[in-house]
């Protein structure tokens, strides 16, 4: 195994000993490395309602692996197509909770219910109907 002590003394001795391509070879990897990624061309791919329709019963929201909190809006949670607590076709929302999983099978958590308000507090959600009736809100 080649020591510190070794791979500095001949990492300075190619330095010195005036390679310039070697040199250009490595700034130019450097600069690359460092360079600022262009966004405008990687946020064309980015689709965070996917899974969201049909039977995908994944939720949009952003958590961190074994994140203990998914927030995230919550569309409906009766039936077998809204168990991840949302689902993309809908057009009104309860509200956004905390908890989600994904993929499960089985409606679930729906855990501190918030839903921003004005005006008299509601304490029913309403129907997916006339979402007015209750704290929902079409969108």
């Amino acid at each position: 195994m080649i020591s510190r002590r070794s791979f500095v003394t001949g990492a300075s001795a190619v330095a010195v000993s005036g390679l310039p391509k070697l040199h250009a070879g490595v700034g130019h990897l450097l600069t690359q490395a460092t360079r600022e990624p262009d966004t405008a061309d990687i946020l064309q791919f980015v689709k965070p309602a996917i899974g969201t329709g049909g039977h995908g019963h994944t939720y949009p929201g952003a958590t961190v692996p074994f994140g203990m909190v998914q927030l995230s809006p919550d569309t409906y949670n009766r039936e077998w197509d809204w168990c991840s607590g949302y689902q993309y076709a809908d057009d009104s929302i309860m509200g956004f909770s905390h908890t989600h999983l994904s993929g499960t099978g089985i409606g679930d958590m729906l855990d501190i219910l918030l839903m921003p308000c004005t005006g008299t507090v509601k304490t029913v959600p309403g129907s997916r109907s006339n979402p007015e009736e209750g704290y929902r809100s079409r969108f």
